[in-house]
Parts: C-alpha cells; structure tokens; sequence
C-alpha cells in the first residue's frame, strides 16, 4: 500500500505514466491533460475529479490548427514557383 494522497490538488498535465499508484488518493483534483498509460490504478480514489483536455492541450490544438494550414499553404506556394522556374520553356525562338 502506498498511501500517496493527491487530493483537492491541480495536477494538469502531470505524467503518472507506468507508476505504481495502487490505493492512492486524487478525490477532488484537476486531471486534465494527465496521463495514465500503463499505471497500476488498482484501488484508486478518483471520486469527484475533473478530466478531459487541459487548456494547454486546447491552446496547442488551436494554434496547430491555424498555424498548420499557413505553412502548408507557403510551401505550396514556394513549391509552384520553383516548379515554374525548373519546367519552363526557355527557348528563345
């Protein structure tokens, strides 16, 4: 048993990933953006808490979804230009 209490705290985006953390306490903590991947939860007290994604996690979703389409777009058209340069007729008849 090893009694680990996390209550009421905000631990948002804290990694317990492959920790031990059978019987601990998180009743009434932020767990947003927390990852539990491969952690042993066998008795754990996860009454009253708060999950899903974490305002990080959306702020960095926004920003990628802005930010991808722009530069897709600049390569896109960094692309066509040097395509016009490399395949135009050069020919001076």
């Amino acid at each position: 048993m090893n009694n680990l209490n996390y209550t009421n705290q905000n631990l948002q985006n804290c990694s317990f990933k492959g920790q031990d953390l059978a019987d601990a306490d998180f009743s009434g903590s932020d767990l947003r953006g927390c990852n539990f991947t491969g952690a042993t939860l066998i008795g754990t007290n996860f009454q009253k808490i708060k999950t899903g994604q974490s305002y990080r996690q959306v702020n960095i979703l926004i920003a990628a979804t802005i930010v991808c389409p722009v530069v897709l777009f600049g390569f896109s058209t960094i692309a066509a230009q040097v395509s016009t340069i490399l395949f135009s007729d050069r020919s001076l008849c």
